[in-house]
Parts: structure tokens; C-alpha cells; sequence
């Protein structure tokens, strides 16, 4: 009993309880942004839909058919799934107009927007300036505006239209296509993995660590969670005004790293530290292409994991976006140095090295892996539906840490998963 209430028991106990309150108070994102980011991504599906439509006039016979019908289909999948009644139906009449239907003008719709429609559409007047430009079908509006009024500059604008959607769509196919290669090299790295396995490194590092350096390990990565959480969450307000959300996450991230390196390195031997995440008998250009081989192989079921709980929580996915998502048209530099490098590195270290550590001193990989993977999902901000895509992804990076002999590989691999992602990101908002 004595032993067990000693004060690092009881300031581990503390940093547990104020981490789970923390992410019980952790405030929710505001309906507004929330809503304007439902509005966005219904927008950018639109958009696409939009450059579909205007692609298939340009497509012979069968093509033109099925890409048309897939307008529908897709138009019918946005009405079941999604509650805008505000937009989606002058987005449905705009792009079935345009494919050569003759929908029914709609019963609701914004007032603006349905004003603005009859006046283009039924009564063949001519918009100064008007929203409806600037939904996901705006730009089908704006080429029949300039048919009515016969336009010089049409050609041109129906031209640069077609180019847009020549990219668009080209990027989605070889996003496609680079999927199921990404796939297929996935399967074969997997086959060779299993026919030959590497040895493993990690376990064998962690058996020249003592139980009390171990138990730093645990100590470390639930001080990084501390101040991360309930220590952040408190600072935060303070710097409102003169740093915004995205530095202050970096800078916060940083320091609260900082502060854990220092306290592992000093409660644990000389060296250790540099052992576990970038021993003497790495190299570089090996661990990068491990790296690259890890991402073949964790990327593709974590994504279809996601796609899958995704799915299941239809038009309400959006509650569980990052936070990230909603600053990423206000600072792209600071989102993605945020995702793509300093989260890597952090959360590999913290989550890789020390978590994933603690549990696999004296468990199997399948469990440690486990425990460190649920750990690093339960801890993002994503919420419920990203739990399984989160521990599926954790697990990955945890078995490529073991037969590693540190964390430059499962860097390179996290950083191309949130990279990928971030470029994604970009790009459709450049382009959408």
C-alpha cells in the first residue's frame, strides 16, 4: 500500500484523471463552422459534378450516356444523404438543365438563389452579380448566361471550363489508378514481408531497458498528453489576439515535446534516448524507403477503414473532422509544417518509441501494438467514427517501429499520410 501511493504514482494517476477530463471538456466546433464546412464539401462534390456535365458534351456515344447518368446518380446520392435544402436543389436544376433535362423549377431553395434562377433560367434575363455564380454549379450558370446574351469572350470561357475539368477529372483518375497500385505494391511488400521476415529490432533494444526506465517510458508519453490537453486547453485562451490557433498549436506542441525529451533524458542512462530513435547503425536512405514500403502497406486498409465509418455516419462525418480542416484555406504553410513535419516526429517519438515501448518490455506485438494504437486514436481530435482508422493506422506504424531500428521510417511513412492528405486537400480547393 505504501509503495503504491508514493508520489509518482500518485502524480501519474493525477496526469491520467486531468487527460480524460480534458477530453471530456474538450469543446466541441461551433455550428458554424461546421456548417461552413458541410457547405464547402457539398460545393466541392458539386463542382465536380458540374465539370462531369460539361465533360460529357465533349464524349461520344456510349460515354456520353453513362457520364450523364452518373450526374444523376450522384445528384440522387447528395439528396438522400445531405439535409441542404437551402442550395442542393438550384445546384439539381442548373446541372440537369445542362445535361438536357427538363427538371421541375424547385419548390425550396435559399429565396436569393431561386430569385436569381427564374430570372436566368425561366425568364432569360441576364444577372449583374448574383450567388448563384458561386455554388458548385455556378460556373454552368454563368457559361448560360453568356449563351443568352451571345457573349465574345463564351468560347473562351466554355474552353477554360473544359480545361478545369480535363485536370479535375484527370487527377481523380489518377488518384484512382494510383490507389490500386498503391495496393498492389502494398500486397507484394506484405508477401515478401511474410515469406522472408526481418528481424526483430525493436523488442531486442527494450530488453537493456531497466523496469524503472520503463516505467519513464509510460511517464513520459502521459506527461506529453498533460500538456498537450488539459495544459493547452488552459493557455489557449490567454493567446487569443496575438497568436492564432495554428501557431499556437505549433509552438505549444513544441515546447510541451521539448519538455518531455528533457525529462526522459534525464530519468533515464546516457544515450538511451538517441538508441531508441536514431541509433548509429541507422541509415538514412534505407529507413526513408522502409518508410515509403511502410506507407504501401499501412495506407490502403487504413483508408478503407475510414471510408467504411465514414459511410456509416453520412452527411454527419463532418463533426468528426480535424480541427486542421477548418484553418487549412487560412494558413496552408502552417498546416501542413504542422501535419506533415512536426506531428510525424512528435507523435512517433511519444507514441512509437515511449508508449509502444512500455507495452511490448513484457507484451506480444499483436497487443502492444493494439494498446499504443487505441491510445493514439483515443487522443485525436477526429472523435468516435475516426477511432478505427486511427488504431488500424497506430498499429501499422507500431509493427513498422519494431522491425526498425528507429523512428526515421514510421516518420516518413506518418508524414506521407498526412501529407498526402494535405496536398489533397489544396489541391481541390485550388482547383474547386
Amino acid at each position: 500500500m505504501i509503495s503504491f501511493f508514493n508520489p509518482r504514482n500518485i502524480w501519474l494517476i493525477a496526469m491520467t484523471a486531468a487527460i480524460a477530463l480534458a477530453m471530456y471538456l474538450r469543446p466541441p466546433l461551433s455550428a458554424a463552422d461546421v456548417d461552413r464546412l458541410k457547405e464547402q464539401h457539398l460545393r466541392t462534390g458539386l463542382r465536380v459534378l458540374a465539370y462531369e456535365a460539361a465533360l460529357s458534351g465533349m464524349l461520344p456515344e456510349p460515354s456520353r450516356s453513362a457520364m450523364k447518368e452518373g450526374v444523376r446518380d450522384n445528384l440522387r446520392t447528395y439528396e438522400k444523404w445531405t439535409n441542404d435544402r437551402e442550395i442542393l436543389p438550384v445546384d439539381q436544376y442548373i446541372l440537369l438543365t445542362y445535361i438536357g433535362d427538363k427538371p421541375q423549377f424547385p419548390s425550396t431553395g435559399r429565396a436569393s438563389l431561386l430569385a436569381d434562377l427564374k430570372l436566368l433560367y425561366v425568364d432569360g434575363k441576364p444577372l449583374e452579380k448574383s450567388a448563384l455564380f458561386d455554388i458548385g454549379s455556378g460556373e454552368l450558370a454563368q457559361l448560360h448566361q453568356k449563351e443568352l446574351l451571345r457573349a465574345s469572350d463564351v468560347d473562351s470561357f466554355k474552353e477554360d471550363l473544359l480545361k478545369r475539368s480535363v485536370i479535375v477529372l484527370g487527377f481523380q483518375l489518377a488518384l484512382a489508378l494510383g490507389g490500386l497500385a498503391l495496393f498492389a505494391a502494398g500486397t507484394v511488400i506484405l508477401y515478401v514481408f511474410f515469406k522472408k521476415p526481418p528481424h526483430v529490432r525493436y523488442f531486442v533494444t527494450l530488453q537493456t531497458v531497466s523496469d524503472e526506465e520503463r516505467r519513464v517510458f509510460l511517464e513520459t508519453a502521459v506527461l506529453y498528453a498533460t500538456l498537450v490537453f488539459p495544459v493547452g486547453m488552459a493557455f489557449a485562451p490567454f493567446t487569443k489576439g496575438w497568436l492564432e490557433p495554428m501557431q499556437f498549436a505549433l509552438v505549444h506542441l513544441l515546447g510541451a515535446f521539448g519538455i518531455c525529451l528533457y525529462y526522459f533524458h534525464a530519468n533515464t542512462r546516457p544515450g538511451l534516448l538517441v538508441e531508441l530513435t536514431i541509433p548509429e547503425e541507422s541509415r538514412t536512405w534505407k529507413e526513408v524507403l522502409a518508410g515509403i514500403a511502410g506507407f504501401a502497406v499501412i495506407f490502403p486498409p487504413a483508408v478503407l477503414t475510414l471510408l467504411f465509418f465514414s459511410g456509416l455516419a453520412s452527411q454527419d462525418s463532418v463533426r468528426f473532422a480535424h480541427p486542421v480542416a477548418f484553418e487549412i484555406e487560412k494558413n496552408p504553410v502552417l498546416v501542413f509544417i504542422l501535419a506533415a513535419i512536426a506531428a510525424p516526429i512528435l507523435e512517433e517519438v511519444i507514441f512509437r518509441c515511449f508508449l509502444y515501448g512500455h507495452f511490448r518490455k513484457d507484451q506480444r506485438v499483436r497487443f502492444a501494438a493494439f494498446f499504443s494504437g487505441s491510445i493514439f486514436a483515443v487522443l485525436h481530435p477526429q472523435g468516435i467514427i475516426a477511432l478505427p482508422y486511427l488504431t488500424v493506422l497506430g498499429m501499422g506504424l507500431a509493427i513498422l517501429r519494431e522491425y526498425r531500428p528507429g523512428v526515421i521510417a514510421p516518420v516518413v511513412t506518418h508524414a506521407m499520410v498526412n501529407g498526402f492528405a494535405v496536398i489533397l486537400a489544396l489541391f481541390f480547393r485550388h482547383y474547386l
